[in-house]
């Protein structure tokens, strides 16, 4: 009888350090601190229309030799109703490159030898995909204006009839 009692003692302890081992994560200290992590971020700016650009009708003979263009067209990305919090935005353009003029928009129209170029309006500085441009927003107007112009380019000459198209991505981000 005495063995039985030793190892129902036994067990009995066993049970008794299973029940506090689990029980011992809903033992902490009264002034525990949870941590509560959350973003809060400005409404974004609305686009007033996505513009969409006419570059023109030339005839072929208008890009033959290398590095022939057409004339500028300007254009612009406005936005409005920007939040009275955000001072700034940048836009981040997008799209596919030429895979041999890198610095070029990729014309996937039928026309050949003949790529895009976009650049600043206001600083002529080249405006390819992967590349930023940062403006206020008026603090008044809560608008902001981002102005382009874009042409067609024959980098090494000799473009065929055809249409010429291409996309711009852009993706704002508000400061």
């Amino acid at each position: 009888m005495r063995i039985f009692n030793s190892r129902l003692q036994i067990s009995a302890y066993c049970i008794t350090a299973t029940l506090l081992l689990h029980a011992m994560p809903c033992m902490a200290d009264a002034d525990t601190n949870l941590a509560v992590n959350a973003t809060v971020t400005a409404s974004p700016c609305a686009l007033v229309a996505t513009p969409e650009v006419d570059l023109g009708a030339y005839t072929s003979s208008n890009l033959t030799t290398a590095g022939s263009t057409t004339t500028w067209v300007p254009f612009k990305v406005d936005l409005e109703k920007c939040p009275s919090t955000s001072t700034t935005v940048t836009l981040t353009l997008g799209g596919t490159t030429d895979p041999v003029y890198t610095q070029y928009y990729k014309n996937t129209g039928t026309s050949t030898n003949v790529v895009i170029d976009v650049v600043n309006d206001a600083d002529g500085k080249a405006l390819n995909p992967g590349t930023s441009t940062k403006i206020n927003i008026d603090p008044k107007t809560h608008t902001a204006s981002f102005p382009m112009k874009a042409q067609m380019v024959s980098p090494q000459g000799g473009a065929t009839s055809g249409t010429v198209t291409g996309q711009m991505e852009l993706t704002f981000f508000y400061g």
